[in-house]
């Protein structure tokens, strides 16, 4: 393929991709605003705000995770511009639900792909929303603690929030927010495809596997557990899922590889657009990845500890 003909390629993709999160984000945002309008933002933030209170966000910031949780990451993105636009946040709680939205979203899709593979989706799901509250809390007493980011939150690359709070000004803003979103898909799309080209697949593949075989993930798994770290949960699991179909495993055997793969995965281009929001690079890609495999080692401890005879998980379609 030459240069021309990939970038063909290339803008194709990144317009097919850009299109269906627009479908994701759009309605989202429109969402928060209008609920913002209503008073209704203002409502679950009062009834949010006991929960919210552990890791030092506004009640607001309950409506977009719960969007999150339900829709997926760019549902939050979605939710977390809107939220910007009417609530002043600090870089640190910036970070904090950025880092929350990671560990914890569109759990009936996603788990529903763990659930495929034979593992419980409610005990993963916990998991994961278990991860996002207590990385939170620790972020939140560190970082008041050290008194570290404490300016107001920046949406980084993204337009600056408009004061105005008319419709107009909105859509205007939400249509310069999108474009810059559709630049960012663009760069991110070519930088997964060199990545692709230079082989660093295989070479954290082979980083890994000590530490995957250390807390318990059998060989034939782990390189599929860095697929779906470093793309997303839907392409790890998916194989994962395929890998069922050829080799029975207990549940014994699953549960960390698939319970790890949804506490992390898609680790590239989550990072990136959370980079591109305005996160700390040593908070949302360093301190969030050794928390998440920190929990990946206690789940495969306590695991390890489960007897080996194991009934065989019955699998289930996608």
């Amino acid at each position: 393929m030459n240069t021309h003909q990939y970038l063909r390629s290339l803008v194709s993709r990144t317009a097919t991709t850009f299109l269906k999160l627009v479908k994701i984000m759009l309605p989202v945002m429109i969402f928060v605003r209008i609920a913002d309008q209503l008073g209704f933002s203002k409502w679950l933030g009062d009834v949010l705000a006991p929960v919210m209170c552990l890791v030092g966000l506004p009640g607001e910031a309950g409506l977009v995770w719960a969007i999150a949780l339900l829709t997926g990451f760019y549902g939050g993105v979605g939710g977390l511009v809107a939220l910007v636009a009417t609530v002043e946040l600090t870089a640190l709680q910036l970070n904090i639900l950025l880092s929350m939205i990671m560990f914890a979203h569109a759990l009936p899709v996603e788990q529903s792909i763990v659930r495929a593979a034979g593992v419980s989706a409610v005990a993963t799901g916990l998991v994961r929303i278990a991860t996002a509250i207590t990385f939170g809390f620790l972020l939140w007493h560190i970082g008041s603690a050290t008194e570290v980011l404490t300016e107001p939150a920046q949406l980084g690359f993204l337009p600056e929030v408009q004061t105005d709070t008319g419709w107009l000004a909105w859509t205007i803003s939400t249509i310069r927010t999108l474009g810059f979103m559709l630049l960012i898909l663009f760069v991110l799309l070519a930088l997964l495809d060199c990545i692709r080209r230079i082989g660093l697949f295989d070479r954290l593949t082979a980083l890994l596997t000590p530490f995957f075989r250390m807390i318990g993930i059998v060989p034939a798994l782990a390189p599929l557990v860095t697929i779906g770290m470093l793309l997303g949960l839907s392409y790890g699991g998916g194989l994962i899922v395929e890998e069922t179909k050829k080799r029975q495993y207990s549940r014994r055997e699953l549960f960390t590889p698939l319970a790890g793969l949804s506490i992390i995965h898609a680790v590239l281009e989550d990072t990136f657009v959370a980079i591109a929001l305005g996160a700390n690079i040593w908070i949302i890609l360093v301190w969030h990845t050794l928390y998440a495999f920190a929990v990946i080692a206690l789940i495969g401890g306590i695991i390890q500890l489960w007897p080996r005879k194991t009934i065989a998980p019955k699998r289930h379609s996608l």
